[in-house]
């Protein structure tokens, strides 16, 4: 039941990324709702292979965070 739960944030956080703007040039505080670059250190890469399905996945950091985050690649076809 909590997955039922959790798929519709999981979806509205997506459609907010997809559709934020890029924050504007100089911005000293820039607004969570704009997209702005962050380092990050690539860790690991994975690729898992289900019958005719393949998913790329990356591990990030951040250069003063040792905490990772697993981020699923998505491109187009």
């Amino acid at each position: 039941m909590l997955l039922l739960g959790a798929v519709p944030r999981l979806l509205a956080e997506q459609r907010d990324f997809e559709a934020a703007t890029p924050c504007p040039a100089g911005a000293t505080s820039p607004s969570p709702d704009c997209e702005r670059p962050v380092a990050a250190v690539v860790k690991k890469t994975r690729t898992e292979r289900h019958s005719k399905e393949t998913k790329d996945w990356i591990r990030l950091t951040q250069p003063d965070d040792e905490s990772s985050h697993a981020i699923r690649m998505r491109g187009e076809e």
